[in-house]
């Protein structure tokens, strides 16, 4: 499914990164006997006000492409830590790290 590492939440949970079309995605499942990443599904209503049905999918949360996905997750990781974390360089897919800064402005 994907080329990212499991992350294991707790004894039955599991989280993966997942990309699909340039779009990443963080999709929630479990780890069988091999060592493999099986996704959860749910049921979801796709399609118009008139023409609704319902499909099975993967739980998962879409982040949007890498630059998106690294600002998203970021700020999350302020949320949770309050450290602001800025980019090493102009370009956004570089790794990101602690602002010792007093600056208390969100970076995005």
């Amino acid at each position: 499914m994907s080329d990212y590492e499991i992350i294991n939440i707790d004894k039955w949970t599991r989280l993966q990164l997942d990309e699909y079309n340039g779009i990443l995605k963080i999709v929630e499942g479990w780890e069988n006997r091999d060592g493999e990443f099986k996704p959860s599904f749910c049921k979801r209503e796709f399609g118009g006000k008139d023409n609704r049905t319902e499909k099975t999918a993967p739980v998962a949360v879409k982040l949007g492409d890498k630059a998106t996905a690294i600002e998203a997750l970021v700020y999350m990781l302020y949320q949770l830590t309050g450290d602001q974390y800025r980019p090493q360089s102009d370009d956004p897919i570089l790794a990101f790290k602690a602002d010792e800064s007093d600056d208390d402005s969100v970076p995005f």
